[in-house]
């Protein structure tokens, strides 16, 4: 874990700590960051820690919170959560699964999920203003939906 606390402080916590020296490099303080491994390797433990270093809310995002039956429920889903996190920044927004919320496009040419793909995207993207909303996503299989 030596080497993952390594990658986290340069790239998560630094900027946070020292936000002039991010300003003058022209970058802001919000940003994500893609975990993966195999089940039980400390996914979730790493990004509740990492909320908590940062000192700032942690929201757990599971599938059962965005997916849904009805059409354009599950992008409204999305929108909330990331609103919740516009609100409570800092806040950490952990997706869990992530590869089953979010595959390539071209792949739901016809399906009902890209527009949860597309909601999911444009959410991360920013939009809106998304200061202080750090997103990390976790998958067990990071090559299957790149």
């Amino acid at each position: 874990m030596a080497e993952v606390k390594a990658r986290l402080e340069a790239a998560v916590l630094a900027p946070m700590r020292n936000p002039e020296l991010t300003r003058l490099y022209g970058r802001s303080v919000r940003g994500g960051l893609l975990l993966y491994g195999p089940p039980g390797c400390g996914k979730t433990f790493i990004s509740r820690a990492l909320a908590g270093e940062m000192d700032a809310q942690f929201l757990a995002v599971s599938l059962a919170d965005v997916l849904d039956m009805y059409v354009g429920q599950s992008e409204r889903n999305v929108r909330g959560i990331f609103e919740a996190a516009r609100s409570r920044a800092p806040c950490v927004v952990f997706l869990d699964e992530v590869d089953a919320l979010g595959q390539k496009r071209s792949h739901l040419r016809n399906s009902a999920a890209r527009g949860s793909v597309n909601q999911l995207l444009s959410e991360m993207d920013g939009l809106t203003s998304n200061e202080g909303v750090f997103v990390i996503g976790a998958t067990n299989h990071p090559g299957t939906w790149m």
